[in-house]
């Protein structure tokens, strides 16, 4: 029986995978998925302030053997002159060994609006039209959702919590479950008195995932105004010192300029300008 079920769910992913690469209608926003791709409705992102305008530096960053450091990736598709450069210097950027269960990675070109997907073990970029910036943008929000769901996990040993990724439940020793608690009841009731200012972007308010992989982009490339954001803000503190303490084991990038409005947010982090 778990012979049959392991088999029927590889051929739900490689339906999934193929209807999303072959017809652009399936293309997903930005969301967080676990073991299967899911669809979301395209998200429309309106007119917005930039709040950073800045980058400095993130880490230090020696070259490494892709193959040695991830083993089990698989990265694949249509890949732009220099995107291999990108993806390397941002995975050996971020906690190795939280990404250690993403297994598959890949690109696409298809002419839309959406740009990705992340889940447990796989993420997908369309890279139609995107700049070197925005590309490298989705890709850091991605492989938060890739961080949260696999390199952040509980085990079937503890009970369930009151989350579930789509029909995956996430269970009460998942450390991304301190993070959900700070702003939702469960995966997609917000807790009370809880107020826009109280997350890093509009779209970080969709669930709890985008809330993490919304925080995670934020933390990355504009740290100096998550810091300061954070000051006036209690939710917002508790949220960067997650970050800081149980994704980026205590290291504080000095990227960002520090001007973010503590009064406003944007719909979306990986529209805010960087530089790379």
């Amino acid at each position: 029986m778990k012979r049959i079920l392991l088999t029927l769910n590889l051929a739900l992913v490689l339906v999934s995978l193929y209807f999303f690469v072959t017809d652009k209608n399936n293309l997903s926003g930005i969301h967080a998925v676990s073991k299967t791709v899911a669809e979301l409705e395209d998200v429309a992102v309106a007119d917005e302030p930039v709040v950073s305008s800045g980058y400095a530096t993130i880490k230090r960053t020696v070259e490494k053997d892709l193959q040695k450091v991830f083993p089990n990736l698989t990265i694949s598709g249509d890949l732009k002159e220099g995107r291999m450069d990108l993806i390397k210097k941002i995975l050996f950027d971020l906690p190795e060994d939280k990404l250690q269960n993403l297994f598959t990675f890949k690109i696409t070109q298809i002419k839309g609006n959406n740009r990705g997907l992340g889940g447990t073990n796989t993420i997908i970029i369309n890279d139609y039209n995107l700049s070197d910036e925005e590309f490298s943008a989705v890709l850091v929000h991605e492989l938060g959702h890739a961080i949260d769901l696999g390199g952040i996990q509980g085990s079937p040993a503890a009970k369930k919590s009151a989350f579930n990724d789509g029909p995956n439940p996430i269970f009460v020793n998942d450390l991304s479950t301190i993070y959900y608690a700070y702003s939702w009841d469960d995966s997609q009731k917000k807790r009370s008195a809880t107020n826009q200012l109280d997350f890093v972007s509009g779209y970080a308010m969709t669930n709890p995932f985008e809330d993490f992989a919304e925080s995670f982009t934020y933390y990355y490339y504009h740290n100096k105004d998550f810091k300061k954001l954070a000051q006036n803000n209690e939710k917002l503190a508790l949220k960067y010192d997650y970050m800081k303490d149980h994704v980026f084991d205590g290291f504080e990038p000095q990227t960002g300029q520090g001007d973010a409005n503590p009064n406003r947010r944007v719909w979306d982090i990986t529209k805010l300008a960087i530089s790379i």
